[in-house]
């Protein structure tokens, strides 16, 4: 352990990650994304923030980092505010009116993919201790394309919009001609996914919507 700690190349490697350590954290801190005071890491939910509180502290922090004197040596740095230059007009987009069924809705344009993140790593996760498998490639690649929304189910809202009035998924999918299922089955098998056996003899089912009803229930 002494040998470690006396390092001077990794002394200095530590110091140097402190310093960065302490240049994201003042980014979080910034941009409002996973606070240093949470727990949840890159899973935080984050909070109601003022976008104009955000954006100023975002170009502060910019103003900040670009005017210490070691900067244009700084590569690094360099890059990473290249990158923050060239999505800021994303990261800081107005807000979009849109007109709903009952009434006009204010949506906000995701700053960051931090949701697509963390449904992949959670996606992720789970076909390991499903399979064992380190690479889920092969089952990304067997799945229909719109298998993943299965998880949306768990979104009161989501399911509230999708059940269009009806009390179960049993109910909704009672709405649903059988045909119409078997067509976009059909149109799937034209596509460049590969399409699993067990999926093309489920398709082939006389009573292939009981059968689907069945399995969105257990996932609900």
């Amino acid at each position: 352990m002494e040998d470690v700690c006396s390092d001077k190349l990794l002394r200095q490697a530590v110091d140097t990650l402190q310093v960065k350590a302490n240049v994201f954290d003042q980014l979080r801190d910034a941009m409002r994304i996973a606070p240093k005071s949470g727990s949840d890491g890159l899973n935080s939910d984050g909070g109601d923030e003022d976008m104009d509180a955000i954006k100023k502290g975002g170009e502060q922090f910019r103003q900040k980092l670009t005017s210490d004197p070691q900067y244009p040596g700084l590569g690094h740095y360099k890059k990473m505010i290249a990158q923050i230059d060239k999505y800021w007009d994303k990261l800081f987009a107005d807000p979009i009116l849109v007109d709903s069924p009952n009434s006009k809705v204010t949506i906000y344009p995701q700053r960051t993919n931090n949701v697509m993140e963390r449904f992949f790593r959670d996606f992720k996760r789970g076909d390991r201790k499903k399979t064992g498998n380190i690479s889920i490639s092969r089952t990304l690649q067997a799945m229909l394309a719109d298998t993943p929304l299965v998880r949306n189910l768990k979104n009161s809202e989501y399911l509230k919009i999708l059940l269009d009035g009806c009390q179960s998924l049993e109910e909704r999918f009672s709405r649903i001609e059988s045909q119409e299922v078997r067509d976009e089955l059909a149109k799937a098998k034209n596509s460049p996914e590969k399409i699993p056996a067990k999926i093309k003899k489920l398709i082939a089912q006389p009573k292939l919507l009981e059968i689907i009803a069945r399995l969105f229930k257990k996932r609900a």
